[in-house]
């Protein structure tokens, strides 16, 4: 059974994974599982100002940062995600063209700028056959998880963003933004909103709702 948990506050995190750090000198392991990380807004300025602070300050907080590690030991790559035609970026863009290699354009989720579907890294996971998951800390319907695994041509469209994510069938989805799964009007247990959201999860979803 899978299971959506809709809380107010849970940590980033993209897909279920391991991550290995190794020397030059190891042989190259094949790789099982991916996880993806999002810092929403962080950029090459925030970035920096973590790595001078670590590297300079006299008495750091912190000694040793993840970024310093990959900037060591890994590798590290930087990817352009302005939207077509456009210089200001916003997070249902680059999420779209983080996860499909798509341009894609301003407030899109999960098309490319000509309004077509792309295909994500989570959909070509679950054609391999293997478990996903959407953790974040905002709501789930937030442009940033929603590109993973909707296709709208704005990220407004909150409500539709939902209905596709549960029709996705992720594994698992850790997240706020309550009002955009279960409304007000699913209260009624003979509505037929609430009938719906029923028949919706039955087989396929628990969910747990936590204020």
């Amino acid at each position: 059974m899978k299971t959506m948990i809709l809380s107010t506050a849970i940590a980033i995190a993209l897909f279920s994974a391991q991550t290995a750090f190794a020397s030059d000198t190891d042989k190259p392991t094949k790789i099982k599982n991916i996880i993806i990380m999002i810092g929403d807004g962080m950029g090459p300025q925030q970035v920096g100002l973590l790595d001078s602070y670590v590297r300079y300050a006299k008495n750091p907080q912190i000694k040793n940062s993840a970024f310093q590690r990959l900037s060591d030991e890994g590798t590290i790559g930087i990817a352009r995600t302005e939207p077509y035609e456009g210089l200001v970026v916003d997070s249902a863009a680059s999420a779209t063209q983080f996860s499909s290699g798509q341009k894609s354009g301003s407030e899109m989720i999960g098309v490319d700028f000509k309004g077509d579907a792309t295909t994500s890294m989570l959909e070509i996971a679950q054609k391999q056959g293997k478990a996903v998951g959407l953790i974040t800390d905002t709501r789930m319907t937030h442009a940033t998880p929603a590109a993973y695994a909707a296709h709208q041509k704005h990220r407004k469209y909150e409500n539709e963003i939902a209905e596709e994510m549960l029709e996705h069938n992720v594994d698992i989805m850790l997240a706020g933004g309550i009002r955009h799964w279960i409304p007000k009007s699913a209260n009624d247990k003979e509505g037929e909103l609430n009938k719906k959201i029923s028949a919706m999860t039955k087989g396929n979803y628990s969910h747990q709702i936590q204020a």
